[in-house]
């Protein structure tokens, strides 16, 4: 009899150990997903004014968005980096970004290229940019939460 109760005890707690090998990776790994992504640290988009200045734009665009922007790379769940161009012309400037979304350990998760798009009159082309990219990163979340 207790041989029985051994057994039948062994094989519960192997069949524990072998679920949460199973279930754990899978629940540890959803936070590296493009879905999960919801606190953001804007890290370097290059070196001109004008690229820190996109940098703070992107910020206030990401909040409105839905988004939690963080000061340090390690509270984020992505990471988002970039480069952007600002070319000046003699009537307008035009602005194109390219950006890039990680996890905090490097995987990645997103890009997109932004290309100037057609607008009438003035406007601020690298505010545009901005609030291009906080729009199609909710877009992608989106659709990425949807997926799941």
């Amino acid at each position: 009899m207790l041989n029985g109760l051994k057994g039948h005890w062994f094989m519960k707690s192997l069949a524990l150990v072998l679920l949460c090998a199973l279930v754990l990776p899978r629940i540890h790994g959803a936070n590296n997903t493009l879905g999960a992504v919801s606190k953001i640290y804007i890290g370097s988009m290059g070196q001109s004014d004008e690229a820190e200045r996109f940098r703070i734009l992107l910020d206030t665009e990401l909040t409105k968005a839905g988004f939690t922007t963080v000061d340090a790379p390690e509270k984020a769940d992505g990471i988002l980096t970039g480069a952007l161009a600002v070319r000046v012309y003699a009537d307008e400037s035009i602005a194109r970004v390219t950006v890039v979304l990680k996890t905090p350990d490097g995987r990645h998760l997103w890009d997109k290229d932004f290309q100037p798009h057609a607008h009438l009159g003035r406007i601020d082309t690298v505010k545009l940019r901005a609030q291009d990219v906080a729009k199609a990163l909710r877009k992608e979340i989106g659709k990425a939460v949807k997926g799941k």
